[in-house]
């Protein structure tokens, strides 16, 4: 689970972000504050990569670009430049948090978006495929890595989309809507 807080202008960059996983041994959470640098507390069940504080510049976060990316594709860097890569992937391929070498591009095809990162020292693609005009809704994405020599691909693809005020329908009774949204 992540959750990133970013402003609505997007020439600032995120507030937070949580990030919470369970695994089947254990959990991991981290957390980013915008501070005067990026302030990071990791703690994690694993043992040689558990409790840690550290403190980033403040390169580009790939956990924000997708906010970014529903409020204006074409306001994002293109090229090369550095990114801190999203912390579900760092956390659960046990990377360093840092900033890498990345590559960013953004194409029209067929009527949609694609923009997409590759980091070419982590081996790993990801092409997010959105709608072009706002509120340039998210319809997929994919990831492409190689670890230990094999390719790794996951997809997501979204069902459906339901305009609800979700804070409210954490009941028994909510069910049939989560039924709805093919979860």
């Amino acid at each position: 689970m992540t959750s990133t807080f970013s402003p609505i202008n997007s020439n600032k960059e995120t507030i937070k972000i949580s990030f919470s996983s369970q695994e089947w041994c254990g959990n991991t959470f981290v957390q980013l504050n915008n501070r005067e640098k990026f302030e990071i507390d990791f703690h994690s069940y694993f043992e040689n990569n558990s409790d840690r504080q550290l403190g980033l510049k403040k390169d580009i976060l790939e956990n924000e670009l997708w906010n970014r990316l529903r409020l204006n594709p074409k306001n994002i860097a293109i090229g090369r430049m550095k990114i801190i890569p999203s912390f579900e992937y760092m956390a659960l391929n046990h990377k360093r948090i840092m900033a890498y070498d990345a590559e960013t591009a953004l194409k029209e095809i067929k009527g949609f978006l694609y923009f997409s990162i590759f980091y070419p020292t982590l081996k790993r693609k990801l092409t997010i495929k959105l709608t072009k005009d706002f509120p340039y809704t998210i319809e997929s994405w994919e990831e492409v890595s190689t670890i230990n020599n094999t390719k790794h691909t996951t997809t997501a693809t979204k069902i459906k989309t339901i305009l609800s005020p979700y804070w409210r329908k954490n009941k028994k009774g909510n069910i049939e809507e989560r039924k709805a949204l093919g979860l």
